[in-house]
């Protein structure tokens, strides 16, 4: 989920979200609800939010994969990237036991894990904003307006596409 879901935004968030730098981008995960209420920080104005898509299903040429059921989605939602089955490092883990119901074996992780998440949507866009910055010598702010314009408008909300691996934008000339 969030880390407000359900409730009015938090002022005292709002207060400090506008009090950064206008060059910053703020980037926020929209959470793992299934649902269009507003969460925050992600809903805040200032704040691009990004919900996961399900890029593991096939899509014709050109189409934007499905949003994953698990990811929050509305108006207030800005960006989607991948977020599902996304390859991520992790500690040496072994579970001990099942889960509650015993429906999947215990777990084992060497150094490496798969998410289902928004966070990782998130984090892919991050990703691409810093990328683009660094490449083109722009601020935060002016990287993520280049990324999100160069990105593929998705569903029916005016947010856009995100993909990670294409970096078109790093080559262009500045």
């Amino acid at each position: 989920g969030g880390m407000f879901a359900d409730a009015a935004a938090p002022a005292n968030l709002g207060k400090a979200l506008d009090e950064l730098d206008t060059r910053i981008a703020v980037v926020a995960a929209a959470g793992n609800d299934a649902g269009d209420q507003a969460v925050w920080p992600a809903a805040f104005p200032r704040v691009i939010s990004v919900g996961a898509l399900d890029e593991r299903r096939l899509v014709p040429t050109g189409a934007t994969p499905p949003r994953a059921a698990f990811s929050n989605y509305g108006s207030w939602v800005k960006a989607y990237a991948g977020g599902v089955q996304v390859l991520a490092p992790f500690v040496d883990f072994d579970e001990t036991g099942g889960d509650v119901y015993g429906w999947r074996p215990p777990q084992h992780f060497r150094g490496w894990a798969r998410w289902n998440r928004t966070s990782f949507a998130a984090e892919t866009l991050s990703g691409r904003i810093a990328q683009t910055a660094t490449a083109l010598g722009r601020t935060g702010a002016q990287a993520a307006e280049e990324v999100l314009q160069d990105a593929r408008t998705v569903i029916t909300n005016d947010a856009v596409c995100v993909q990670g691996t294409d970096c078109g934008t790093c080559t262009r000339q500045a």
